[in-house]
């Protein structure tokens, strides 16, 4: 889409197709700007809900998610060792410049969270979800590092066997997250993951793909959920509020734990609570 256009799919006469590929269509101009602007809110048919609360207390993450627990959560970092994972040296807030690198170290380093949990085998046969790396053909469409707007997905999480259409992934942007508007990053990885979802499962009845972003800024982050609506052709999202990760490596760990939380929630159909 940035550098070529997605090919012609089987999937091309679904309803969820045609409303994803439009939406992809119209936002692709914008690809080089960081923010959505008042006017791209209805220009782009974008909606925005009620914000999500990332409080421990609710294990209903909006309508397709069923979150992990604090008690079991905590029973997974002790398995897992979190306490055993390093934590570099940061002591300083990011300068503007620096955003995109510090948030591609905590990436780097949720990772190795990530990886000790599906090292514990009857941990791992356990979780829905798997975890993997852009594919070659998808780095154009997830990716855009040549200028100042530089952004990028490091990682993209499917159920496994496609059972159920949800994605996830893991955001790193170089702008600085602003709580009264989206970035185009997150707007465009939700169009894209259900396009992308789509290509690899062509006999799929689902008409909706519930997409959940973690997106990190410098030392900050937020959890946006959305997908594509389509009977009204447009995209619905809710965000959480904007996060400070904090400094020290007790900091981290507990929001590796909210992350984790999410990313590794069973994934349910509206409804279906």
């Amino acid at each position: 889409m940035a550098s070529q256009e997605l090919s012609e799919h089987p999937t091309t006469k679904k309803p969820l197709w045609q409303a994803a590929m439009h939406l992809a269509k119209k936002l692709k101009p914008n690809f080089t700007h960081p923010y959505l602007n008042d006017s791209d809110w209805k220009t782009f048919d974008i909606a925005c809900g009620p914000p999500l609360d990332l409080k421990w207390g609710s294990s209903i993450g909006d309508d397709f998610l069923r979150l992990v627990e604090l008690e079991k959560m905590q029973q997974i970092a002790s398995q897992c060792e979190f306490d055993s994972e390093d934590w570099p040296e940061i002591d300083s807030e990011p300068e503007p410049y620096e955003q995109f690198s510090y948030a591609g170290s905590v990436a780097e380093h949720f990772d190795g969270y990530i990886k000790s949990v599906y090292l514990n085998k009857p941990l791992a046969e356990k979780l829905k979800w798997k975890f993997r790396t852009l594919l070659e053909g998808e780095e154009h469409l997830l990716r855009y590092t040549p200028g100042d707007a530089k952004w990028m997905i490091d990682q993209l999480a499917s159920v496994k066997n496609s059972d159920l259409p949800h994605m996830s992934c893991i955001l790193r942007e170089a702008h600085k997250l602003k709580e009264d508007t989206l970035m185009f990053s997150e707007v465009w990885a939700v169009i894209i993951l259900a396009i992308l979802f789509l290509q690899n499962n062509s006999n799929s009845e689902y008409e909706v793909v519930p997409v959940t972003v973690l997106t990190l800024s410098g030392m900050t982050f937020r959890i946006v959920q959305g997908f594509v609506d389509c009977k009204e052709w447009r995209v619905k999202i809710r965000k959480s509020s904007v996060m400070a990760i904090g400094y020290e490596k007790e900091d981290f760990q507990s929001r590796a734990m909210l992350w984790l939380r999410w990313l590794l929630a069973e994934p349910i159909l509206p409804g279906k609570h």
